[in-house]
């Protein structure tokens, strides 16, 4: 896996290209913005924002995932964003 904010590109094992890629046409500055909204707006009716705690909690054990994968040159899998 390789990643940046615009990009993100899947590669499969002892493949040199990526099988599968994301692009974010989103910049950075918008989407702080629609979640400084999101979180007022949490606060002021409780509605669950749209990238929400649990969300932000599958993405860190996606990373950590990640390089761990990187370190141990290996597939770590995960479900429901914890490894199995």
């Amino acid at each position: 896996m390789r990643f940046n904010h615009n990009q993100v590109e899947l590669y499969l094992p002892g493949e040199r290209n990526s099988s599968q890629t994301w692009e974010n046409h989103y910049s950075r500055e918008q989407n702080s913005l629609d979640n400084i909204e999101q979180l007022l707006t949490w606060i002021e009716t409780g509605a669950v924002a749209n990238n929400s705690a649990e969300d932000n909690l599958k993405t860190v054990a996606l990373l950590d995932a990640s390089y761990q994968s990187a370190a141990e040159c290996q597939i770590v899998r995960l479900k429901d964003g914890v490894r199995i």
